[in-house]
Formats: C-alpha cells, sequence, structure tokens
C-alpha cells in the first residue's frame, strides 16, 4: 500500500508493505490484522490535491498498475494574518496577529524586516525605516511548508482635516472683493468660510500647521463664477515635519446677492414732555439705528422709507405727528411712505448704517402741537427696504 496523489506519484516517505508474497495470484481478500503505518512529508503534498491511500501491483506482463482505494481532499491552509496598529508616515513598528505560533511575519514596506508569531499568535514587526510616503502596507504570514496568507492596511496621514461647511455660497461683494487679492489671503477666506481645521495625531498643539492648495489664481477663479455655477478646491494641510494631510473638498457656489435690513432699533422714546403752547418739535431721548447689507453687486441703488400710523393713547389720538426731518424740511410718516435715506453699493462695503448721520436737524423728531391730552402715546414705525424708488 502506498500514499498517492490523484497522477499517481508516490507520496509515502516509508517503504511500501508487501501484501502478497507470492506470484501469480489473481485475487486476495485483506486480513483485518493486517496493519501498515504510512508516512509522508507534507511539504510533498501540501494539501494541494486530493490524497489517494492506494495499491500497487505488477501484471504477468511485467506492468505495475496502481489503484485508489480511497482519498482524503485536497486540504488548504488558510492564513490569516491581521494588523493591529495604526499607521502613520512616521510609523516604524507593525504591530498584529497571525494564525499560528512560530510562523513567519513580512512586510512589503521592508524586505529586511522579519517577526514570529509567538505562542498567544500576536507579533512584532520592527522596520528599519519609518513609513514615509507608502500608501499602503501589506503584511505577510508564512509557515514551513509553503502557504501564506496576507493583509493590507492604509497609511493614514499624519495630519487629519475636516471642514464644518464643506459647502457656501459665495455672494458678488465677496466675488469683487476677492478677485483682486493675492491666492494667500483666498485661501484663508476658504479657510474660514469652510470650518477648516486640521489635527496632528501625534500632538496635542496645532501649531506648525498650515493650509494650502495646487489650485493657483484663486482670485480670478471665483470672480469670475457666473451665478448659479459652483467650483470646488482642495484644500490640505501640512506641518512643519513635512506631512500632508489628504484633501477636503470646499465648493463654493456663486449667488446674485441679497439686500437686507441688518438692524432696526426695537423701541425709542420721546420722554415725558411739558404739553407744549406751540408746535414744538421733540428729539427722542434714545438714537434710532438702522443699517443695512447689501451683497449685491458694487452700484446696485437702495431705498429706505418709514411710515407710521397716528400715535395713540388708549382711544386718544396724539395732536402731532411723528415726522422726518432733513434741516428745514419736514414729513409726517403718517402721511405714507416717507424716503428716509437712499444710496448705492459701494465696493468692498456690505454693511451700511443709514442713521449714521442723524443729528438734531435730521432725523425721525415727534411734531407736538398745542392741546394734547395728557397719556402715554405710542405707535409702530414701519420700515422699508427697497431696490427700486417708490
Amino acid at each position: 500500500m502506498d500514499l498517492m496523489d490523484s497522477n499517481g506519484n508516490i507520496l509515502s516517505s516509508t517503504a511500501a508493505k508487501n501484501l502478497v508474497s507470492t506470484t501469480g495470484q489473481s485475487s486476495y481478500t485483506f486480513d483485518s490484522t493486517v496493519n501498515q503505518t504510512l508516512n509522508m512529508t507534507w511539504s510533498s503534498w501540501k494539501g494541494t490535491t486530493p490524497l489517494w491511500i492506494g495499491l500497487r501491483y505488477v501484471t504477468s506482463k511485467n506492468q505495475e498498475v496502481r489503484v485508489g482505494l480511497a482519498s482524503i481532499a485536497a486540504y488548504q491552509v488558510s492564513l490569516s494574518p491581521t494588523i493591529s496598529s495604526s499607521l502613520f508616515p512616521n510609523t516604524t513598528v507593525i504591530k498584529g496577529t497571525g494564525t499560528m505560533p512560530g510562523d513567519t511575519i513580512t512586510a512589503d514596506a521592508d524586505s529586511s524586516a522579519k517577526a514570529t508569531v509567538g505562542s498567544d499568535l500576536s507579533y512584532t514587526l520592527n522596520l528599519s525605516s519609518a513609513l514615509g510616503s507608502k500608501s499602503n502596507v501589506t503584511v505577510t504570514e508564512s509557515d514551513n511548508n509553503g502557504h501564506t496568507g496576507t493583509v493590507t492596511k492604509p497609511v493614514q496621514s499624519a495630519l487629519t482635516i475636516a471642514a464644518t461647511t464643506p459647502k457656501f455660497n459665495l455672494v458678488p461683494s465677496d466675488a469683487a472683493n476677492l478677485a483682486s487679492q493675492s491666492d494667500a489671503s483666498v485661501l484663508a477666506w476658504l479657510v474660514q468660510q469652510g470650518g477648516v481645521t486640521a489635527t496632528d495625531p501625534n500632538s496635542s498643539s496645532s501649531n506648525g500647521i498650515t493650509y494650502a492648495t495646487k489650485t493657483t489664481g484663486l482670485g480670478g477663479i471665483l470672480g469670475g463664477l457666473a451665478i448659479g455655477s459652483s467650483t470646488t478646491i482642495n484644500v490640505y494641510a501640512t506641518n512643519s515635519a513635512g506631512n500632508t494631510s489628504n484633501p477636503v473638498a470646499l465648493t463654493v457656489t456663486r449667488m446674485p446677492g441679497t439686500l437686507s435690513f441688518q438692524t432696526v432699533t426695537s423701541a425709542v422714546d420721546f420722554g415725558s414732555q411739558t404739553i407744549p403752547l406751540t408746535e414744538t418739535i421733540y428729539q427722542p431721548t434714545s438714537a434710532f439705528n438702522v443699517s443695512i447689507s447689501d451683497t449685491r453687486d458694487a452700484g446696485k441703488n437702495w431705498y429706505v422709507y418709514a411710515s407710521a400710523p397716528a400715535l395713540t393713547a388708549g382711544s386718544q389720538q396724539f395732536k402731532g405727528n411723528l415726522i422726518y426731518r432733513n434741516s428745514s424740511t419736514q414729513q409726517a410718516l403718517n402721511a405714507g411712505m416717507t424716503l428716509i435715506a437712499s444710496g448705492s453699493k459701494a465696493s468692498g462695503t456690505t454693511n451700511t448704517t443709514v442713521t449714521s448721520d442723524w443729528s438734531s436737524t435730521k432725523g425721525i423728531m415727534l411734531d407736538a402741537l398745542p392741546g394734547i391730552y395728557a397719556g402715554s402715546y405710542s405707535t409702530t414705525v414701519n420700515w422699508t427696504l427697497a431696490d427700486t424708488p417708490n
């Protein structure tokens, strides 16, 4: 009897036992008391094909015939190493687990480095140099019989980068302002708008981290965006050690811009006054503060109007009105919308305080007439902001 592969090749490492000592027999009955131990060197099989237990016999014509009696299915050893370490450009030690104690661990990052899987299945592979610019590391486990298994893990950037607002809008005023600025200034604006931050896993400090992009002519790109169109700019971080993060994508969309009130005083008081014997103009005890935000293109016009119904104290109507006064001219606010201020969008400016030049001769005041009934009078000033004259 012998051990054979599927092709009849003898794999036994020990001499076969002769079960039939005579010649010329046409049949043979196996005796259950006859035992034979067959030895085999593993490397001669490796489990790659079925293993047969078979007989060899010589025919009357002196031809050797090999007959398989039973087979053992092909057996493949599965080696499944792992990498437990986090991998960075400055990593010099890789740790993980192997499948069988005594197996050899190597890595494509350093052909000279080798480690042995311990009894607890762990390994520590010491590299001769840091991983540097490698993007992935493959660790291979191998045994004495030629079986291998691999695992691959990516090398993380030594710097991590993220953006809290990776997509944001660009209004005309910012586009016009950025168009003439340097790439460094525009990049700083992008980082601020996107909420970009970078951290170094190997350091608790952000000192030495700067931001960069491979895109040039940033001002021209943003300034030239059409309304409704977008552009994406990749920003990455670097540190003083020369490490670079993966890029974070910032998408900027050009919007048409807006015109809106930024600040409107919620309440203004004229204090307690003596009922006048003649028509009297009173100043407010606290100043009006009205400002607008304009992110449209430079040169666009704006107009601020105000109106107010008559002042009342319950059912009693105030004798007089809120007025808008400008030097020697004045207009009652209860007569309809009164133009308070107008102007045009200035380049490089988004906020305008409409009431900045109000004084004792300019602004909203109280025109009181004789014969007022004592009381606490109030009204509501309605403000209107428009981009065309009324």
